[in-house]
């Protein structure tokens, strides 16, 4: 090793870890967590929104591209989904596009419980809702 590698290692500032908040998942389709992510910004042809989906033991993912984030395009997006599989349990963010009757009743129907936790964390992506 040289002089400069050796000083480098020496000031090179600590590594710090955060607070992570823990998930307890006990199987597949038992914990699903949603949020809405804003394309607008990135790319000059799209000129909407993704809708994420992701189941937290597999890891797998749905991504459905939306116009809009009305609670009608949510929720239509959310049944084409839970048609052919739904969770046990659906963490989300405190949106008034999840919190309504239409998304509620679509909840009752397939017996999904839905919450929402606050976070004061400073590293959680997107709006707080996915950090599996």
């Amino acid at each position: 090793m040289s002089k400069r590698e050796i000083a480098f290692e020496q000031h090179k500032p600590a590594r710090t870890n955060f607070v992570r908040r823990i998930v307890n998942v006990y199987g597949k389709n038992d914990l699903w967590q949603t949020d809405l992510a804003e394309m607008i910004p990135y790319s000059r042809k799209n000129r909407g929104y993704k809708y994420i989906i992701i189941d937290c033991f597999t890891k797998y993912a749905w991504v459905i591209p939306l116009k809009s984030k009305t609670t009608k395009e949510i929720t239509i997006a959310m049944s084409r989904i839970l048609i052919n599989r739904s969770p046990k349990l659906l963490q989300l963010d405190n949106r008034k596009e999840f919190y309504n009757t239409a998304f509620d009743e679509l909840m009752k129907k397939y017996d999904v419980k839905k919450y929402s936790i606050f976070s004061t964390t400073k590293h959680v992506l997107w709006s707080g809702s996915i950090v599996c």
